[in-house]
């Protein structure tokens, strides 16, 4: 039996976003962003902060992410929605910035 080509193609968009989440990982920005979610959950925050740059985002008004086309891991151009998952918006230029925004916002609804 073929496995459905919608399948093949979410399999391959997993991949890719599983890429880009190792990459992003090995940065000083991948700290900053857990520093930001710290508030969130107790614990370890590795495995909440990973899951939840490769789901699909919730805007948030002002601190949405905005669509645009951004190359692929294997060079060909994607375009994105305002609910992609964040490991797109943290490649764009002050991504990082916006999803720590993001986190600090919703942080702040947190009790302490």
């Amino acid at each position: 039996m073929t496995v459905p080509a919608a399948v093949v193609a979410f399999i391959a968009e997993q991949r890719e976003l599983l890429v880009r989440l190792e990459q992003f990982a090995e940065t000083p920005e991948y700290r900053r962003l857990l520093s930001a979610a710290s508030p969130l959950i107790d614990g370890d925050l590795d495995p909440w902060l990973a899951a939840w740059l490769i789901q699909p985002a919730v805007p948030l008004d002002d601190l949405s992410i905005h669509a645009e086309s951004q190359p692929t891991a294997a060079g060909a151009s994607r375009s994105h929605s305002l609910n992609d998952p964040p490991i797109y918006a943290v490649a764009r230029p002050g991504g990082v910035e916006r999803m720590e925004q993001y986190l600090m916002h919703v942080a702040s609804f947190v009790d302490s």
